[in-house]
């Protein structure tokens, strides 16, 4: 779980990072390749956030 809490504070960096910076008179978060980056990341993380979240749920739960 702490390489995946990992990975999503590298996203939210990433996120940040788009929102502050700025290219040829635009924010870099307004451009679509850094938005299609950024949602590729996150949507790759969350099966295995998903699946880590499971493997804790099936070792609480009583049985």
């Amino acid at each position: 779980m702490r390489s995946i809490r990992l990975a999503e504070r590298a996203i939210d960096l990433m996120a940040r990072h788009a929102k502050s910076g700025f290219t040829q008179g635009s924010s870099l978060a307004e451009k679509q390749l850094v938005q299609a980056m950024t949602a590729k990341s996150y949507t790759e993380l969350m099966p295995f956030r998903l699946a880590g979240l499971h493997a804790v749920w099936l070792l609480d739960s009583p049985g």
